[in-house]
């Protein structure tokens, strides 16, 4: 069960011909949230989206648009069990995230150059925290920091020029540096830490960087893309500082490790489609090579804080992975009122332990067939999964069932005067199939049939 609201607010101002102003809010909350999946509930889950942002537009001018954006983001999260019958202990789990942002971006053209250049950072301090309370009153109650209070600065600068060879040909080159810096303010947490980590200083700073290339060729009867890149990450607040967090879909506690390595990634992609008549058909494939790839390690040699679970993971990186995807497409026009769409989809990758990488998509294909007529449209759609026969039941991962479900979608649209109005309708699952996908947190099943409607109108 869960009950949630939320409001959003959206406001601009034209200060001149080419500059507008536009500011945003949102505001989210969710109570008494239930998680099956999970050994605890959310109590309440609460956000605060804030961005002001300016924009500047002029098509005669080198610099064609330049957007800058000031924003600020709180989030605030607590986990309770106190409205579980039977809890071996009863815990509490807040947690705080509050981010502080900017980035200004322009696009300039000049000849056959298209450049953006965008100069971004933020700051943001994630805490959490868990009290663990006996049912012995007598006995004290147990606290510990999960994200010791991390304050987290980064700042980057981007770039890519897009230089037009000629009508149909472009090539592109992009780069990115930043400047990446995690500190533990608490005190408590960064001590607990240094159980495990006794050298840790309660600082660490990153340089981080990426690059990529691409080739674009576009003629009346085909188009392709050739792409290569590199890119670095560095570790999440969990991979990076969390303690002791308890993950239900292998059953495992989790502890970071401060001293991991940047995720580096080396990327090649190629995409082509072929257009005849009514026909077009198109591939597109990528494959990455990642070394220090972050991934949990069991430490046989550490305790489970969590009652039942089995056994500790530390982040660690494994020398390398590789992950590779390839999806086709086809698309038919029978006549001007139907259409007929397929894609296959087909996914790999394995870590140099020789194991099965997690959550990697299964063998996949949609198929739907489209009928479109004035004001109205229908499509009938056929979407499914293979069975997940590559599943890695090394990192908690058991065999997912191969699984079709059929959707009919349905719109129309009406004009009163100069106003619109929009109505999307339809049915999801109509066989009420039971299934679960690749990605589903244990296994639990997603929506049986079920009807939706939708409705939209647009004052002019």
């Amino acid at each position: 069960q869960f009950q949630k609201y939320n409001v959003s607010l959206q406001g601009g101002y034209k200060l001149a011909e080419n500059h507008v102003l536009d500011a945003n809010v949102i505001y989210d909350k969710a109570t008494d949230v239930g998680y099956p999946a999970l050994p605890m509930d959310v109590s309440l889950a609460e956000a605060l989206i804030t961005s002001l942002t300016h924009t500047y537009k002029n098509d005669s001018t080198t610099i064609k648009s330049w957007e800058s954006k000031l924003y600020y983001n709180t989030i605030t999260h607590i986990m309770d069990d106190s409205k579980r019958p039977d809890v071996p202990i009863r815990m509490d789990m807040p947690g705080w995230s509050d981010t502080y942002g900017f980035y200004t971006k322009a696009t300039l053209k000049e000849n056959k150059h298209n450049i953006l250049l965008n100069l971004n950072g933020f700051y943001n301090r994630s805490l959490a925290e868990m009290t663990m309370y006996p049912n012995d009153p007598n006995q004290p109650a147990m606290f510990m920091y999960t994200w010791p209070d991390i304050r987290t600065l980064y700042t980057g600068i981007y770039a890519k020029d897009a230089f037009a060879l000629s009508q149909d040909k472009t090539v592109s080159a992009s780069a990115r540096v930043g400047y990446h810096q995690n500190t533990v303010a608490e005190e408590v947490g960064l001590e607990s830490l240094q159980i495990f980590y006794p050298d840790m200083d309660d600082s660490k700073s990153r340089f981080l960087m990426s690059l990529s290339a691409d080739y674009k060729v576009k003629k009346d009867s085909y188009d392709a893309t050739f792409g290569l890149g590199y890119g670095e990450r560095a570790p999440s607040v969990s991979e990076g500082y969390g303690f002791f967090l308890f993950n239900s879909f292998d059953n495992f506690d989790y502890i970071g490790n401060p001293n991991l390595n940047n995720e580096k990634a080396l990327e090649a992609n190629l995409a082509a489609n072929y257009y005849a008549n009514q026909f077009k058909i198109g591939f597109e494939t990528s494959y990455f090579y990642l070394t220090d790839y972050i991934i949990g390690e069991v430490d046989p040699s550490l305790s489970a804080m969590t009652i039942g679970a089995n056994g500790v993971k530390v982040y660690q990186a494994l020398s390398h992975a590789s992950i590779f995807d390839f999806y086709v497409n086809a698309t038919y026009d029978i006549s001007d009122t139907f259409s007929l769409n397929t894609t296959l989809g087909y996914n790999y990758g394995k870590g140099s332990n020789n194991e099965n990488l997690p959550f990697i998509k299964p063998f996949s294909y949609l198929a739907e067939i489209n009928y479109t007529r004035n004001f109205f449209n229908a499509a009938l759609q056929l979407d499914g999964n293979g069975n997940q026969t590559n599943y890695s039941s090394y990192y908690g991962e058991n065999e997912t069932a191969a699984f079709a479900i059929l959707n009919l979608n349905l719109g129309n649209v009406f004009y009163i005067k100069s106003n619109k109005m929009v109505l999307k309708y339809g049915v999801e699952n109509i066989l009420d199939t039971n299934y679960s996908t690749y990605s589903d947190w244990n296994n639990i099943p997603r929506q049986g049939r079920n009807f939706y409607i939708n409705a939209s109108f647009v004052v002019n």
